[in-house]
């Protein structure tokens, strides 16, 4: 119910892990389970649902509690249902019979879930169905809060008393509430009256630190000590890597300070904490083995049992009838959601996550109003333009992004940009905090939206690669080939349906070459990689990993929107169905190099920069290219970058005129680059240069690190050992690369085919693994296992939205 537990739940990483173990299946007769989310505009939640039911924020109260009505007769009555039906909803009844028939049939196996946007009736109808189907204890656990007050009554509060004169001193320990606190509150007007000292702690001079009294620089997380609570309870103590690079300190150290504790350094507080709460008298082993984990074993919080009082549903579906309204003609609904890159802003100066595409929107360095298709028709908006949204007296103009899936009567934007200062966040995207109220933090109705006039540059990465003209047709007519899916019913009458013509709609005529292909002989490995598509979510962390890994640059808005961007893997995104208002479904796939063993790429290199080692890799010699580009030109997966500039001195730039740079960029030396900058450089990878082609290396690195430590494992062997192991076998388990460490979803199985005990062989012997773009014969070494999806059986090919007449 309008909730992302895949991307911005506190628990995401784990949500995505147990989401991604109950959705694999290895064989036909396996069982997976099934997703219905209901939104109003795609999450990454949502992409990945076996039924999306497209509603308005507002409208998901009701719907709950025509589900509660149905499911929980005696508690929550249906009074209000008749008013509002599922087509005056925008669903079909079809969709909520599925909905109700799946929850009746697997009591005690099934689980609702409501979103933070959303009222607290929905919750407390949630909590109640969950708990009359028998979930609680199975599904779902429950713990207390250490602190259930609301943030956003107290800083209300706290803004009625420092414009009353009644606070003197404010010490405000990180955040920036100038920037993001509810419009209404206004604590910039705030802190401007002089009549409160105030020092902020923070890792940025940002728009609070500039209001306040006194600006202390804050030591980031990993040049601390600290402690934290996970968000089952569990403690666990925070762990500097580093001293602090700019003589920060930590939150704990000045409260230590203020309080005029004895105790004043990190390590000692921390230490201290542990001992008062463990009370051991092995305390020293205890601590010792906390440092070594991260966690205090047995820490998390105690269960606590479910108490739903009996008028619980009455009172929440009373309230909901009370206060639900109709959309009105004309108007908007206006969605709040944190950013799945910069969350609420915290992390708008990291460029890595400003210029990673956006899952579904692929959106890179700004964030835009994201309006349906219909919607944009009937406004005369496309992409680009500016439009004008205004609500409860407060409008700002900003870019619109036509997206598909989106409510026609809804519109989502993103938090955490449009930040007046920051060297990465200055001036990228629009600050949609200045429209959210205390009265409207999730979602806000009767917003009105008209175009402003003018244009704003988006610098989206879909389309980079596309060579397809006809508005979308051609890629719907090669989607199924290139992301393969089938329902659980196909899948189970045809196991093969993933290299299966008459499925897949690909025919290789052949699987001859131009020349005998001897190059692989007697090679001693043959990494690849396995891609499970129904495991991936599309969270992109494995983009995020490959760059940390591999000291991949940011080239700043100005060169992505040329299509330069140097990510080695990219996630492409697709929406299937001839409908954009209303797509089938949204679909992710990781792409990396293919690591083809048929090489396009090799065979125009007029230099040899692009060849295949001694293992069957095809890598680059960085020092032999001369950016010829023929390469990448060659590449049917387009997953070759191009250094157009030495994009490790060069700051990333939004706009760069007609340098593309800053002016010192020629004026500097060549080795004057930022000493900040090269301490997050991985030593083990080559820094590139300009004018040279790279690409996804597998980790080649660490591959060689874990060739070598297998080689001297074994010649510490006795001879009958070694007799036994010629091709000294690298353990599947030793080492994997970056993006399958990262893969929270474990999506991603990289090894040793060569190998037939490892985990890549057995994937690639699956039914469901395929290759990409197999019918021009380049073997690829990375493969994919197709899609299953599971939808009920009364809805499977079915339009369950409906687009609501008036709306916008």
């Amino acid at each position: 119910l309008d909730a992302d537990f895949l991307s911005t739940n506190p628990s995401a990483v784990r949500n995505t892990r147990q989401f991604a173990a109950s959705r694999r299946i290895n064989d036909p007769g396996g069982s997976m389970s099934r997703l219905y989310v209901l939104e109003s505009g795609f999450s990454l939640t949502g992409a990945n649902a076996d039924t999306r039911l497209m509603v308005r924020s507002a409208d998901v109260a009701p719907i709950a509690a025509h589900l509660a009505a149905r499911l929980v007769p005696d508690a929550a009555p249906a009074e209000g249902t008749q008013t509002a039906t599922a087509t005056t909803l925008g669903i079909d009844q079809s969709a909520l019979d599925a909905i109700v028939s799946d929850l009746e049939t697997h009591r005690g196996e099934g689980l609702v879930v409501a979103g933070p946007r959303q009222p607290a009736e929905v919750h407390a109808l949630a909590h109640l169905i969950n708990d009359r189907l028998g979930n609680v204890g199975k599904t779902v656990d429950y713990t207390a809060l250490p602190d259930a007050r609301s943030s956003r009554d107290s800083i209300a509060a706290l803004g009625r008393e420092m414009t009353a004169g009644k606070i003197t001193t404010l010490v405000i320990i990180g955040g920036d509430p100038v920037y993001n606190a509810p419009a209404d509150v206004d604590m910039g007007s705030v802190l401007k009256s002089g009549t409160t000292t105030t020092i902020h702690l923070s890792l940025y001079d940002n728009e609070t630190s500039q209001q306040c009294t006194w600006h202390v620089p804050r030591a980031h997380y990993l040049e601390a000590w600290s402690d934290a609570r996970a968000w089952d309870g569990t403690w666990c103590v925070v762990q500097p890597l580093i001293e602090p690079l700019m003589g920060g300190i930590s939150a704990i150290e000045l409260l230590a300070m203020i309080s005029d504790d004895q105790v004043t350094a990190g390590y000692d507080i921390v230490r201290r904490t542990m001992s008062e709460s463990a009370r051991r008298s092995d305390f020293e082993s205890l601590w010792r083995r906390t440092l070594h984990d991260g966690f205090l074993a047995g820490s998390a919080a105690t269960l606590q049992p479910l108490k739903v009082g009996r008028d619980v549903g009455a009172t929440a579906c009373e309230s909901i009838w009370q206060h639900w309204t109709p959309a009105s003609e004309g108007t908007f609904e206006l969605v709040f959601v944190p950013d799945v890159k910069v969350f609420d802003g915290r992390y708008a100066n990291n460029g890595w996550l400003q210029e990673l595409p956006d899952p579904l929107t692929k959106l890179t360095w700004d964030n835009a109003v994201l309006i349906g298709v219909d919607a944009a028709e009937r406004l005369r908006v496309e992409t680009g333009d500016l439009v004008r949204l205004s609500h409860g007296g407060r409008e700002i103009t900003a870019a619109a992004l036509v997206m598909p899936g989106q409510h026609p009567g809804s519109v989502t934007l993103s938090l955490g940009y449009g930040q007046a200062l920051g060297a990465i966040s200055d001036g990228a995207g629009f600050n949609f905090y200045l429209l959210r109220t205390a009265d409207g933090m999730g979602f806000a109705t009767g917003a009105s939206i008209d175009p402003a006039g003018g244009s704003y540059t988006l610098a989206v990465t879909q389309h980079h690669h596309a060579i397809d003209s006809v508005a979308g047709q051609g890629t719907q007519k090669r989607l199924p080939s290139l992301f393969r899916e089938a329902t659980l019913d196909e899948y189970r009458k045809n196991p093969g349906f993933a290299n299966d013509p008459h499925h897949t709609g690909v025919h290789v005529p052949h699987r001859l070459s131009l020349w005998e292909e001897n190059n692989l002989d007697g090679a001693q490995y043959a990494w690849a990689m396995s891609i499970d598509l129904n495991a991936c979510t599309g969270c992109s962390a494995c983009v995020i990993a490959c760059q940390a890994e591999n000291n991949i640059p940011i080239v700043g808005k100005d060169q992505v929107k040329r299509g330069r961007e140097m990510h080695w893997l990219r996630v492409d995104r697709y929406f299937k169905g001839q409908n954009p208002a209303v797509p089938e479904a949204a679909v992710m796939q990781p792409v990396p190099c293919m690591m083809c063993e048929n090489a396009p790429c090799e065979q125009v290199c007029p230099v040899a920069a692009t060849t295949h080692d001694k293992d069957g890799l095809n890598v680059m010699i960085y020092n032999r290219c001369v950016g010829t580009r023929y390469c990448s030109n060659n590449c049917p997966y387009k997953v070759r970058k191009f250094n157009y500039f030495d994009y490790a001195k060069r700051r990333p730039v939004r706009e760069g005129g007609i340098l593309h740079v800053q002016p010192d960029y020629y004026t500097r030396p060549q080795t004057d680059t930022n000493p900040l900058r090269q301490l997050q450089f991985n030593p083990e990878v080559t820094i590139r240069s300009r004018g040279v082609m790279e690409k996804c290396t597998y980790c080649i690195q660490r591959i060689s690190d874990a060739k070598i430590s297998a080689k001297n494992a074994w010649v510490k062997l006795s001879p009958q050992d070694k007799a036994r192991d010629r091709r000294v076998t690298v353990a599947d388990d030793s080492f994997t690369t970056a993006c399958a460490q990262a893969c929270p979803a474990q999506a991603i199985v990289f090894g040793d085919k060569n190998d037939p005990d490892s985990g890549v062989t057995a994937k690639f012997k699956n039914k469901r693994t395929y290759q990409m773009l197999e019918e021009i014969n380049t073997k690829p070494r990375t493969r994919y296992q197709a899609r299953i999806r599971n939808q009920a059986p009364t809805l499977a090919a079915a339009d369950h939205s409906v687009a609501e007449p008036g709306h916008g």
